[in-house]
């Protein structure tokens, strides 16, 4: 599903999102991988499928551990792909038009492609 929901943002002209990209935090911890990342824009989207359901606590942990360290994260179901596929392209659009501190528009956003697969850290 994760390929589905790419596929979904990049067919609308959205930038091509890097995959299961580790992020730190600035001690060099491990924070998580999130299915699907823009690493300029320190946005990263998640698909929680059926399984999520079981991991719920764990995933809220690192969800908060996520955002402690300036990190955005986007979450998205079957449902959202399927039934509201305007609204996640809308609310990932939204998101990377902002920057990571504060709500100034980035002008860079929406333009061009991320390539590359890299550790990203909090400071990079």
């Amino acid at each position: 599903m994760e390929t589905r929901l790419r596929m979904l943002l990049v067919l609308a002209g959205l930038p091509r999102p890097q995959a299961q990209v580790p992020l730190y935090d600035h001690r060099g911890r491990l924070l998580r991988r999130p299915d699907l990342y823009y690493p300029e824009q320190r946005v990263g989207l998640e698909y929680d499928g059926g399984s999520h359901r079981d991991s719920l606590v764990e995933d809220n942990r690192r969800q908060n551990r996520l955002l402690s360290a300036g990190f955005r994260l986007l979450r998205f179901t079957a449902a959202d792909v399927y039934n509201t596929p305007d609204a996640v392209v809308a609310q990932v659009g939204a998101a990377l038009k902002r920057t990571v501190f504060g709500n100034r528009a980035n002008p860079r956003a929406g333009r061009g492609s991320f390539s590359g697969n890299r550790a990203v850290s909090p400071r990079s």
